[in-house]
């Protein structure tokens, strides 16, 4: 019990639509759209392996409702960003590109409960300019890196630097 209570503690500081408050992002450019057509759809079926957060170390298997979790737009509550801990969430804030073709700035605002991959997700702030968006990520899901951007937003290939 004492190393759940330690590992808790260690996480919580890093550890939940993609809301907006501001203005509208503007449309993605046409070859912003082709870059688009060319990701992967997202996952509509099977299970998933996630890590287990309250047996550290451990995974579990969950069998999302990928029809309910695809009907909302990625990056929302019901549709989080999947990563690999804190750095997973780093590395994918990263590759996002604003649509002045800017890297946005971004601060972790909370964890917000158990999402719908049955761990626990993690709010952002996303700021590009005067626009400021909430995203929120999912931190335990190994093996796995979203090449999809979320709404209003492109993305840079994974391991690509800016």
């Amino acid at each position: 019990m004492k190393i759940i209570a330690v590992l808790l503690t260690a996480l919580l500081p890093f550890l939940g639509a993609c809301t907006q408050s501001g203005d509208t992002p503007a449309p993605q450019t046409t070859a912003a759209s082709a870059a688009a057509a060319a990701l992967p759809p997202p996952q509509s079926s099977g299970s998933i392996q996630v890590y287990d957060f309250m047996a550290p170390g451990n995974r579990r298997t969950v069998s999302p409702n990928w029809a309910a979790i695809n009907a909302q737009p990625l990056g929302s509550k019901g549709n989080p960003v999947r990563t690999l801990m804190p750095q997973g969430q780093q590395a994918y804030l990263n590759r996002l590109i604003c649509p002045d073709g800017k890297t946005p700035s971004f601060r972790r605002i909370g964890n917000f409960g158990v999402g719908v991959y049955t761990t626990i997700i993690d709010g952002y702030e996303v700021r590009c300019g005067s626009s400021n968006y909430t995203l929120y990520l999912d931190m335990y899901h190994p093996n796995y890196i979203e090449q999809r951007p979320v709404p209003g937003f492109t993305i840079r290939p994974a391991g690509a630097t800016s």
